[in-house]
Parts: structure tokens; C-alpha cells; sequence
């Protein structure tokens, strides 16, 4: 049995591994039929409760009913009787819900009534009895059980009379027992039928009853029935008494120390299979324990992820908003320009008007008249006159030319608006930094005709790159140049300043603007610096065609024609 429960055991490690509950539930219950053959019915319990765990949790009802009535048995064994019959009404419960088995029905009656035998209630444990027998099919379907209902009925018919008679109930269970070899039941019977005879004082066939039912009883190991027809003998055969004393008391104490020593080895395996439990709960704890750290660290990379992200997105949106507010306020420059320049045009207009009306005007008013006085004069003097008057006409003449040449050369020489909002910037730099420049643009191509996003952002790189030249090169002289060529503006801004090495020296803000507003207007740009030797910055403009910021194009090579001009 040692052996049985060891290998019970070690499956029951096995499935638990395997995640295999109604296997290991089995192996349980297996295991508790073991203990409650070494009388460790308190072990035998715990199995079983965990048994009925794992089967309620894979709703096992066939499974439940068993194991429910085997808990029964074992608190019964503690004679704990009220529930041992609470387990036995809970297997029948099973019993109903699943495919009834009508011979497993015979079985649990018949326990609940050993149990109200057991705990002196002879007149429920008759019902029982008499309930059990009577089951349809009970003799047929289960003889040996329905024998020992028979016993038992018997055996209560006894206990609950002051005067008994034979009980026909054994005869009829010897009878049925017998047919089937049921060495056990006819242990039991002989057993009751011994007791009976004790009872009436029949000593001769209460000992050869009782001497039956202990050869039965060894034949199959019933160590628990041998032990009562050792003790019975002993009251009922007085010659062999002492014998029958000795016997039982070798028999009870090799029973205790067998017991003992199983209980002890049963309790070793518990201990270490409790111990593995332990451990691999300890190790399921743990891969839990990683598993969270695993899940939080992730949860926190993917938070600290996320708000780089709404950062990095904030600050490209406040960005573009700076944008959106400087190109406003240049916008907001050039329309102040453009109204000065509108206002002086009126002025213009009005200098040219008041010089022709008050001068030219009135001249030639005068003029006329004295020309229509002197029509019908022709004497000397009339003719000097006219004389004069011809000489006032080449006077008036020489001024009307002046004026025109006056307003074409203005015309010449007047600076657009665009262009004279990038000549303020430099002079406001150069005045405030004392930085020398030179500005230099195509005089063919109509500046403000260029739309105001390109304006704009040409100025604010134009500001930023002159900022740079002040701020961080420290230059004294900057050189920029606007040209038109194969559909695209050229922008080249060259200071004197003391340069950079730009493989090594990483791109600050300025620079960052500068290829953003590019990058917006499907340009691209280069530049090229060396310590010491001042910095060159050429962009390059397309006329038509701007990205929106959230497609940002790849940036275009510098041409070769422009490399060959700078290796130059």
C-alpha cells in the first residue's frame, strides 16, 4: 500500500504540472482510500475536500457523487455521524443532476444507514435499510451490497429489541453472499450472527460462528474484523480464551505500529509533496512578479514614449505657431511699407499736380492771352511781344522736360517693396551691430510679384542668417545676393566672420528655422564654413510650388555649377 500511495503521489505532482486537474483530483481521492485503510482519516479528508475542489471547478458530477460519498465514509470512520450523513445527501444530489446509477443509489442508502447504526438511531437506520433493499433491481444489479443491507437490517432488528429473534434477513444474505464468493459480506454476516448467539447465551454457536467469520476475515485482510472475532471469541469460547487474547493483542499492536509507520511515510510524502507545491508556487509567484515588472517597464516605456511624443508634436506646433506670428508681423512690416510707399506716391502725385497747375498752367494761361491780344496787333512792338511770348513757350517746354525727366528717372531708380524691407533689415543690422554689407539682386525680375509666403520666409532667413553673422560668427562684412535662374531663387549670404567646422558642430535653432522655411517653400540649402575663413549659405527657391509642413521634401543636391563657383 506504501508503494500505491507513493506512486498516487508522484502522478499527482505530475498532473498538477501539467495542468491536468481531473486527473490529479482522481489521484486524490486515490490516495484517500489508502489513508482510511491505515486509519489516517484526517489526512484521507483533506484529500478528498481537495478533490471535490478540483471536481466542482470542472463541474465532475460522476466524479462529485464519489468522492462525496468516500467523505462520508471517512468522517464516519471519525465518527462524526450528522455529517458524514450531510455528505452522503450531497453525493445523492450529484446522483440526481448527472445519469443516475441506481447501484451506486443502493450504496449510499445503505451507508446512511450504517451511519445512523453507528451513531445508535436504530429506527432510521431500519428505514434505510428497508429503503436500500427494496431499490428495483438492487438484488440483480448488486448482490454483494444488497447482502450486507440485508446484515445490516438484521443487525438492527437486534439492537432495537430487548428479547430478538433470528433475524431471516441472514439467512437470506448468507444465502445470496455465498453464490457470489463475497468473503467479506459473510464475514460481516457470520459476524452478526456470532454477536446474536453471544446474545442468547449460545456459546457453542457463537464460537463456531465467530471462528467463521475470522478465517473469512483473514482470507481478506480485514484486519478490523479479525480484531472483533479475536475479542468476541475470547468472551464466548472461555477454554481457548487467553489464546484469543494473546492473539488479539499481537494483532492490535503489530496494526498500531504497521499504521504508525505508514501514517509517518504517508505524512514524509505529504511533507515533500507540500514542499514541491510550496516551491512551485513560490516559482509561480515569481514569473508573476517578473511578468508584472516585465508589463510595467513596458507600460512605462511605452508612457515616457508617448509623452516625448505629445512634446516633441507641442513643441513643433508652438514652433510653427512662432512662425505663423513672425511671418505676421513681417506681413504686418510689408504692409506698412507698402502704404508708406503709397502715401509717398500721393504725395508725388500731388507735388507733379500743384507744379503743373500752379506753374506750367498758368504760364501758358498767360501766354494765351497775351497771344490773342496781339492777334490783331501787327506794329513793332506787337511783334516783340510775340517774341516774348515764343521765348516763354521754350521756357515752358524746358519745364514740362524737366518734370518728365524727373519721373522717369524715378521710375529708373524706385526700389519695389519687398526689396525695401530686406534693405531696412540690413541697414537696422549693419547700424546696430556695425557690420558692413552689400546687397546685390536681379534688377530684370519683378520682386513683388513673388507671393507673400516666399516674402516672407526669405526675409525671415535673411534675418536669421544676419543674426547669426552678428551673434555666433562675429563678422564685420556680409555680402547677399538675390538671383533668378532656371525657375528657382538663388539666395547667397557670405560673411567674414570666424566660422565653424560643420561635421563636428551640431545644428542649433537658427539652422533649424532656416531648413524648416526652406523645406516649406520645396527648397533646399547649403552651406559650407570653415574656421577662421567665414561662412557661405546659399539657398535655393523654387518659384512655384510650396509644401505644406507635414510633407516636408527631400532636400535637393547643390549643383554643380555652384560647387565648381565654389571650389573657385
Amino acid at each position: 500500500m506504501d508503494s500505491s500511495f507513493m506512486h498516487y503521489d508522484e502522478a499527482y505532482k505530475i498532473y498538477l504540472v501539467k495542468d491536468k486537474k481531473l486527473s490529479a483530483a482522481k489521484m486524490l481521492r486515490s490516495m484517500a482510500v489508502i489513508q482510511n485503510g491505515v486509519r489516517d482519516y484526517v489526512q484521507a479528508e483533506i484529500n478528498l475536500v481537495r478533490a471535490i475542489e478540483y471536481f466542482k471547478e470542472l463541474e465532475e458530477t460522476k466524479n462529485l457523487y464519489k468522492s462525496y460519498n468516500s467523505l462520508g465514509i471517512t468522517v464516519g470512520n471519525l465518527e462524526n455521524y450528522e455529517e458524514a450523513l450531510e455528505y452522503y445527501e450531497e453525493a445523492l444530489n450529484y446522483l440526481d443532476a448527472s445519469d443516475p446509477d441506481e447501484n451506486f443509489r443502493l450504496r449510499v442508502i445503505n451507508n446512511m444507514g450504517m451511519a445512523h447504526l453507528e451513531n445508535g438511531e436504530f429506527e432510521k437506520a431500519a428505514d434505510y435499510f428497508t429503503q436500500a433493499i427494496n431499490l428495483p433491481g438492487a438484488e440483480e444489479n448488486d448482490p454483494e451490497t444488497y447482502g450486507r443491507a440485508l446484515t445490516s437490517l438484521g443487525i438492527t432488528k437486534v439492537k432495537r429489541s430487548s428479547d430478538p429473534e433470528r433475524p431471516e434477513e441472514y439467512d437470506k444474505a448468507l444465502f445470496i453472499l455465498d453464490a457470489h464468493e463475497d468473503y467479506a459480506g459473510l464475514s460481516k454476516t457470520l459476524f452478526a450472527l456470532a454477536e446474536f448467539y453471544a446474545l442468547k447465551g449460545d456459546s457453542t454457536k457463537a464460537t463456531e460462528r465467530a471462528q467463521r467469520a475470522l478465517d473469512f476475515a483473514r482470507k481478506t485482510n480485514n484486519h478490523e474484523r479479525e480484531l472483533a472475532a479475536l475479542q468476541l471469541l475470547s468472551q464466548v469460547d472461555r477454554e481457548h480464551a487467553s489464546v484469543y487474547s494473546n492473539n488479539y493483542i499481537q494483532l492490535n499492536d503489530s496494526l498500531d505500529t504497521a499504521e504508525r509507520q505508514l501514517q509517518n511515510k504517508y505524512a514524509r510524502i505529504r511533507f515533500e509533496t507540500d514542499e514541491a507545491l510550496a516551491m512551485n508556487e513560490l516559482l509561480a509567484r515569481q514569473r508573476i512578479w517578473w511578468l508584472s515588472a516585465a508589463i510595467g517597464f513596458l507600460l512605462m516605456a511605452l508612457s515616457v514614449y508617448i509623452i516625448a511624443a505629445q512634446r516633441a508634436r507641442n513643441q513643433k506646433l508652438r514652433f510653427l505657431q512662432e512662425q505663423q506670428e513672425t511671418n505676421q508681423e513681417i506681413f504686418n512690416l510689408m504692409m506698412k511699407q507698402n502704404q508708406r510707399l503709397e502715401e509717398g506716391k500721393q504725395l508725388e502725385q500731388q507735388r507733379i499736380s500743384e507744379e503743373l497747375h500752379d506753374g506750367v498752367l498758368g504760364q501758358m494761361n498767360g501766354i494765351r492771352m497775351v497771344l490773342l491780344g496781339l492777334n490783331e496787333k501787327a506794329d513793332v512792338s506787337a511783334v516783340g511781344m510775340r517774341s516774348d511770348a515764343i521765348e516763354k513757350l521754350q521756357e515752358v517746354q524746358e519745364e514740362i522736360r524737366n518734370i518728365s525727366h524727373a519721373l522717369n528717372d524715378a521710375s529708373i531708380q524706385k526700389v519695389n517693396n519687398f526689396l525695401t524691407s530686406v534693405t531696412e533689415l540690413l541697414e537696422t543690422t549693419g547700424e546696430s551691430a556695425g557690420l558692413k554689407y552689400s546687397f546685390d539682386y536681379d534688377k530684370d525680375f519683378d520682386w513683388d510679384n513673388l507671393s507673400g509666403e516666399i516674402k516672407i520666409n526669405m526675409y525671415r532667413i535673411l534675418q536669421e542668417s544676419l543674426q547669426n553673422c552678428v551673434k555666433h560668427a562675429h563678422a564685420t562684412e556680409v555680402n547677399v545676393e538675390f538671383t533668378v535662374s532656371d525657375g528657382e531663387i538663388q539666395a547667397t549670404i557670405r560673411d567674414n566672420g570666424k566660422g565653424f567646422n560643420t561635421e563636428k558642430q551640431k545644428s542649433g535653432i537658427g539652422h533649424k528655422n532656416i531648413d524648416s522655411r526652406i523645406q516649406k517653400l520645396g527648397g533646399s540649402w547649403y552651406i559650407e564654413s570653415t574656421r577662421g575663413q567665414g561662412t557661405l549659405v546659399i539657398a535655393f527657391i523654387p518659384l512655384s510650388g510650396m509644401h505644406s509642413p507635414f510633407e516636408m521634401p527631400k532636400k535637393k543636391p547643390v549643383k554643380t555649377k555652384l560647387k565648381q563657383k565654389i571650389a573657385g
